[in-house]
């Protein structure tokens, strides 16, 4: 099927655009033209009506005065009317002529005969009644001239009202039919274009906050379609980078936590070195029940130190995002395995047991995390403080709502809009990448959910994120 694309389109509207103008303006000249040639009429129509007053006006002084030099007179204007006739007669031989126009022609010509019949009369010694007669004939021929132009004139004005009251409607007629089709090439343009660009300007927006959602692409595959696609390769790429980014925050975040893996990793390894000794030495006394104790306290420790292990592992490794029924302190207990415990500051929590969610765990571990992480870091030891992990379900709006707060120094009012932007930090250089809060905003708005701080300078910090219920089961986990 022909199709055109988005230039064209613009292109061929415009020019159907000239075209329409082009016939408007064709039709309004050839009315004008016609109404130049009714102008014409009535001009002369008015003129020829002079000339015949001129004549009847000769006529009467000839009748009563005899003199020659009248008689000369009204035969000028005579041939000047039947010369103007013909003229205009001639300048509209491709325009029907008004019927009037002929029966002036007509009449003039025979009064001109009757006129010089007249002058041919007087000087013969003609009884009375016939002289009169011939006056009487002379002067009604005169007055048909009069009404004749009279009604020319009449006929032309009537003519031109005519042609002004039915030229308003065509032209009304065009201007609308401009008035719709301008009112549809904007609305197409309108609809093509700016729609287009508002659309990948809302579409930069979400890039811009960190959430990556790729434009739908037209059918028709013209410049906005070129355009939407380079748009969504540009989109996929900086996804592409930024879990680069990502992965390597969390790489950077290994080494944070590596002391604090190392100091939980400590006391089960201790516990398992001091069971073993004992176990050794008990092996000479025969006492089997106390050296099973301690294996199955070796065997314990062991499981801890490898969730421990476990649980560093999962964080550190790239994996796909995959939301399933989670339970929520389950989630929790790994981000406090993971987290570091300061001397001085005190980690809580307060999660419903039962709390179910539909999450990626380990992305919820990583935002988690990230926020625990981000606490530590704004108290100051000493002389230390106090961060919590609590959660709440509100069954009416099927939605959990997660607080981590902390006693910490604070965010100021002026960075509160900014802390979620990518590579925006407060902390000192080499200190942060900027990229933490950026990634913990991204995870939480794929979980479609919400996120917001609230925070006191010199009186800590909240963050309050909002999730979805497990859909289906309520609030428990099966």
């Amino acid at each position: 099927m022909f199709s055109l694309n988005l230039r064209e389109k613009v292109i061929a509207g415009l020019f159907s655009y000239l075209i329409i103008y082009l016939i408007f303006g064709c039709a309004v000249f050839a009315d004008f033209t016609r109404f130049n040639e009714d102008v014409l009429i009535l001009i002369r129509s008015v003129k020829l009506g002079n000339i015949c007053l001129e004549i009847r006006r000769y006529e009467k002084n000839y009748i009563m005065s005899g003199d020659p030099t009248d008689y000369q007179i009204t035969k000028k204007y005579i041939i000047e009317g039947l010369d103007y006739v013909n003229t205009l007669l001639s300048d509209l031989k491709e325009t029907a002529p008004p019927i009037l126009l002929h029966r002036l022609q007509t009449r003039l010509e025979e009064y001109n005969q009757l006129f010089s019949d007249f002058h041919t009369e007087i000087p013969q010694a003609l009884p009375r009644d016939i002289r009169d007669q011939s006056r009487t004939g002379l002067r009604q021929q005169g007055k048909e001239l009069i009404d004749i132009s009279n009604d020319l004139i009449a006929y032309e004005q009537e003519a031109l009202k005519r042609f002004i009251s039915e030229a308003k409607y065509p032209i009304i007629i065009a201007l609308f039919f401009l008035l719709v089709f301008t009112s549809v090439l904007a609305i197409f343009i309108s609809k093509k274009l700016f729609d287009s660009l508002d659309s990948l300007q809302q579409a930069a927006d979400t890039v811009a906050r960190g959430t990556f959602l790729p434009l739908s692409l037209p059918k028709q595959k013209d410049e906005i379609y070129g355009v939407r696609k380079a748009f969504n390769m540009m989109v996929e790429e900086l996804e592409q980078r930024q879990q680069h980014l990502i992965q390597a925050q969390k790489l950077s975040s290994i080494g944070t936590l590596t002391s604090g893996v190392a100091h939980q990793l400590n006391n089960p390894l201790n516990n398992i070195s001091t069971s073993c000794q004992i176990a050794l030495a008990g092996l000479d006394s025969q006492d089997s029940s106390g050296i099973r104790k301690m294996l199955e306290n070796i065997g314990q420790e062991t499981q801890r130190a490898a969730e421990i292990v476990k649980d560093l592992l999962e964080f550190s490794r790239e994996i796909n995002f995959l939301i399933r029924p989670t339970n929520f302190a389950a989630v929790v207990d790994q981000v406090l395995n993971l987290a570091i415990r300061p001397a001085g500051i005190t980690i809580t929590k307060e999660i419903p047991p039962e709390l179910v969610l539909d999450i990626d765990p380990q992305k919820m571990v990583e935002a988690l995390l990230n926020l625990v992480i981000n606490a530590i870091q704004a108290i100051s030891v000493p002389p230390g403080g106090m961060i919590s992990l609590s959660a709440s379900v509100d069954l009416l709006t099927s939605e959990a709502t997660i607080v981590v707060a902390d006693t910490g120094r604070g965010i100021p009012q002026e960075h509160q809009q900014k802390i979620f932007e990518p590579f925006f930090t407060t902390k000192e250089r080499g200190k942060g990448t900027g990229l933490g809060l950026s990634v913990v905003y991204g995870i939480i708005k794929k979980h479609h959910g919400n996120i917001r701080v609230k925070s006191t300078p010199g009186q800590g910090s909240r963050f309050i994120i909002a999730l979805p219920l497990h859909a289906g089961s309520g609030s428990i986990l099966p």
